[in-house]
């Protein structure tokens, strides 16, 4: 036996109930387009934040180099790239023993996150594709979220291979004045070779 269903009964609106609907549509409608406005300025906003701090961070003198928990890197700034002679883009998302041909990088991350603080600042030669040799200072500081817990670690690199230079030279100067002055006759012995004896 098949049983047939009729449709429900189409129920009539007052033009007052749909006026009410159409008012109801329209602010629904307006409220979306503020909301997609709003959004636009937000996300607008944040490429200009976005953007604002991805300048300041190429246009620091020091390398910035930041890793998360996994050693994974996530910035590599262009003074990191002029320093250690590597291409910041590609160096992205590797690990720092995948970039670097030193472990000396993977040790200083990793005693700042056992430690959960600022390492000291350490003065080392690296070796680099295109300046071979360099004096580098290098620091760490933890990066922290809301909760206090460490996400990353921040890498600063600075060349330090002129200072270096100028202060080995200093050095060099001071020991070279020290010679000479302890080499040569005083002023005053000078003085009393050439004087006339008194008979």
């Amino acid at each position: 036996m098949t049983l047939l269903m009729k449709n429900p009964p189409s129920e009539k609106r007052s033009p007052q109930e749909i006026a009410i609907l159409n008012q109801a549509f329209q602010s629904f409608n307006e409220a979306t387009e503020q909301l997609q406005n709003s959004y636009d300025v937000l996300n607008e906003a944040l490429e200009t934040n976005k953007n604002y701090l991805h300048n300041i961070m190429e246009s620091l003198p020091t390398g910035v180099i930041v890793v998360d928990q996994n050693n994974a890197i996530h910035t590599f700034n262009k003074t990191a790239g002029s320093i250690t002679g590597l291409d910041p883009k590609v160096c992205l998302n590797k690990p720092l023993g995948e970039v670097f041909s030193t472990d000396l990088f993977e040790k200083i991350v990793g005693r700042t996150t056992k430690e959960k603080q600022k390492s000291p600042i350490v003065e080392r030669e690296i070796e680099t594709p295109h300046h071979g040799k360099i004096y580098t200072r290098i620091s760490t500081s933890p990066v922290l979220d809301k909760k206090n817990e460490q996400i990353g670690t921040i890498l600063n690199i600075e060349d330090i291979t002129e200072l270096r230079r100028l202060e080995e030279e200093a050095q060099r100067n001071r020991r070279l004045r020290a010679c000479l002055l302890y080499t040569s006759p005083s002023p005053r012995d000078g003085l009393l070779s050439r004087m006339p004896s008194s008979a």
